[in-house]
């Protein structure tokens, strides 16, 4: 069937949503494809592998994979037979009706039933008298999952005495030290318990993957790294870069697509956040939150980063992490939010349930699900090369769960910044064989610059100009800590609350 390119684009009236065929379009016409010379398909099979998961799933998850395929066809045929008239008010229904199908999906996916969490909080309330039982894994996992409000967790901690802190904290630090509303230096500590005994238990011979792990894990336990978030079985990790008790401003950086626990123990993923930190303005100091929450989906055929259903669920835990975040000691700091990749589509899915940025930045981000609008208080910016190879699917969009319709582009609120990146040496002479390999050395130059822009090295443009974007950021927030005038009120989430009771809605009644 033939790929659907939608954007929606803010106007002055709304929001107006633009059809475009897409150019992967050409993919399902083969005889245009065919007239290509052999190497000059190479890009147009690169792009394809983004979408093999289409393909591939549909052995391994029937329904996963065809749903999609089926929705968009049978949302153009349901549109035309009501009454649109040509194929592009077809398109634009498909389009409408994908926006209030993301909403809903995400609203479900946060959904948690109240009585989960009067359980839940019961349960917490109990480990006063009897903290060993918190250490169960399966409690832990039952209290971390009712995402309690970080006010009612904040409250009940305050209600224990230092001991009854400190004996929960050695009873059940995973617990402790991944439970939102929990101060934290509390949460730090609860990790560094943890890293330290999986230090104790982890063997001392194996592959150099077990020694960067264990590496990292005595840094974190001697207190050289330190975790605002850690639980292995649920690969979510959260490292703090920086001073929380003297930064003026807070970052927080979600990675891309395939991120794992591997890359935090190699330091890959914090080398961006850690220039940042360490060449902040000394009267402007930066912290930086380096996250990971859960698992990233991977090149495979039925877990590839245009399943926005993953995107939905990261985004989720995302905006609970920063509610949480909003209730510690950083939490009056401007805040700028650093996406890399896929991670784009997380941020997209926190905002549309009401977390709030000063500044969010795009580092070849992927987009963001139907139904995202861009918040007017806060600053967009996009930095992607002109051959990043992002650019091939923006906009790219297969019925409701797979793609991300609104790209960051200018025509949705992004500051478009030129990251500056240079070739690689080898790649100008290569590209001089334009007729014979220039198509295929193009794409592996462009997958080269989409990781390279979050990193830190061979990209000082961009990570000097973050520095800068992040000084910016801070005007509202520095006004207010200073006694200056109140900044706009963050704008509500645009998630319709489908399944909240008034409860839910407001924890605090």
């Amino acid at each position: 069937m033939q790929f659907l390119d939608v954007t929606l684009r803010r106007s002055a009236s709304g929001v107006t949503v633009a059809p475009e065929i897409s150019p992967f379009a050409i993919i399902g016409r083969l005889a245009l494809v065919r007239r290509l010379p052999l190497i000059g398909r190479l890009p147009v099979f690169v792009c394809l592998v983004l979408v093999v998961q289409l393909i591939g799933g549909s052995f391994a998850d029937q329904v996963r994979a065809f749903t999609p395929m089926l929705s968009t066809a049978a949302s153009v045929a349901g549109a035309v037979s009501t009454g649109a008239t040509t194929v592009s008010t077809a398109v634009t229904a498909a389009a409408t009706t994908a926006a209030g199908s993301a909403r809903e999906a995400i609203a479900a996916a946060s959904h948690v039933e109240a009585a989960e969490r009067d359980s839940a909080l019961a349960v917490l309330d109990s480990a006063r008298t009897t903290p060993a039982a918190a250490a169960n894994p399966a409690t832990v996992a039952h209290i971390l999952d009712a995402a309690l409000p970080a006010g009612v967790v904040a409250a009940w901690w305050t209600g224990l005495s230092a001991s009854e802190r400190a004996d929960l904290t050695a009873a059940a630090p995973v617990l402790v030290g991944n439970l939102d509303g929990v101060p934290l230096d509390d949460r730090v500590e609860a990790n560094r318990v943890t890293a330290s005994r999986t230090l104790a238990a982890y063997p001392r011979t194996g592959s150099d993957l077990a020694s960067a792990e264990a590496s990292y894990l005595a840094k974190v336990s001697s207190g050289i790294a330190s975790l605002y978030a850690f639980d292995v079985g649920r690969d979510s990790i959260v490292e703090i870069v920086g001073n929380p008790h003297t930064a003026t401003r807070a970052l927080v950086f979600t990675p891309g697509t395939t991120a794992s626990l591997t890359d935090f123990y190699t330091g890959n993923i914090q080398s961006l956040a850690s220039w940042e930190v360490g060449n902040a303005p000394a009267s402007q100091s930066t912290v930086a939150f380096v996250s990971k929450l859960g698992s990233f989906p991977e090149w495979t055929v039925a877990d590839g980063p245009l399943d926005n259903r993953r995107s939905i669920e990261l985004g989720v835990t995302f905006h609970r992490f920063n509610s949480g975040l909003d209730s510690t000691i950083v939490g009056s700091l401007p805040r700028t939010s650093v996406e890399h990749s896929f991670g784009s589509s997380v941020g997209g899915v926190a905002e549309m349930l009401g977390t709030r940025f000063d500044t969010r930045i795009v580092l070849g981000g992927v987009g963001m699900v139907a139904g995202w609008l861009p918040s007017e208080s806060t600053r967009y910016v996009a930095y992607v090369a002109g051959n990043d190879v992002t650019r091939y699917i923006y906009g790219l969009v297969n019925g409701d769960a797979v793609g991300y319709a609104v790209s960051p582009s200018a025509a949705n609120s992004f500051e478009q910044k030129d990251p500056g990146l240079t070739a690689d040496s080898w790649y100008l002479p290569l590209r001089l064989l334009a007729g014979a390999v220039g198509p295929a050395i193009e794409v592996i130059e462009g997958f080269i610059n989409h990781n390279k822009v979050a990193s830190a090295s061979g990209n000082t443009s961009v990570l000097e100009s973050i520095r800068s974007d992040i000084v910016l950021s801070a005007e509202p927030r520095v006004a207010l800590r200073n006694g200056g005038e109140k900044p706009a009120p963050a704008p509500a989430a645009h998630v319709e609350a489908l399944f909240l009771t008034p409860r839910e809605s407001n924890p605090e009644l």
